[in-house]
């Protein structure tokens, strides 16, 4: 098994596009977005998220690769497409004054009747 290193973090190899792959088998709405979308491994997250990297001038779809690891095919497929309903609906960045707390709830809820 290969390991690589991540923000000082040991890991199993990963490869979160393998996954991508399988999900776009399924869901071809996700094909063009998830190629305009840098993806990138970090231990900052416990789980999987979508940020805005002002740097790079580019949305980002960041993970846990242990996170990802401990997850079933079906789980992952899930997550996957949870950030990425994130990313397809615009909530990616904070514009409102509420907390972003209570907004992230709202998003979620909203998704996961999309996808139930």
């Amino acid at each position: 098994m290969q390991y690589e290193i991540i923000n000082k973090m040991e890991v199993k190899d990963y490869k979160v596009d393998r996954d991508i792959y399988h999900l776009l088998k399924d869901e071809p709405f996700f094909a063009l977005l998830s190629r305009q979308l840098d993806k990138r491994p970090t231990d900052t997250i416990s789980t999987a998220g979508m940020r805005y990297n002002p740097d790079r001038l580019s949305y980002e779809l960041i993970y846990n690769p242990k996170f990802m690891l401990e997850l079933s095919n079906k789980h992952k497929k899930w997550v996957l497409m949870h950030e990425l309903y994130h990313a397809s609906l615009g909530h990616c960045q904070q514009t409102w004054r509420w907390t972003w707390q209570l907004i992230h709830y709202q998003i979620c809820i909203s998704m996961h009747l999309i996808l139930f």
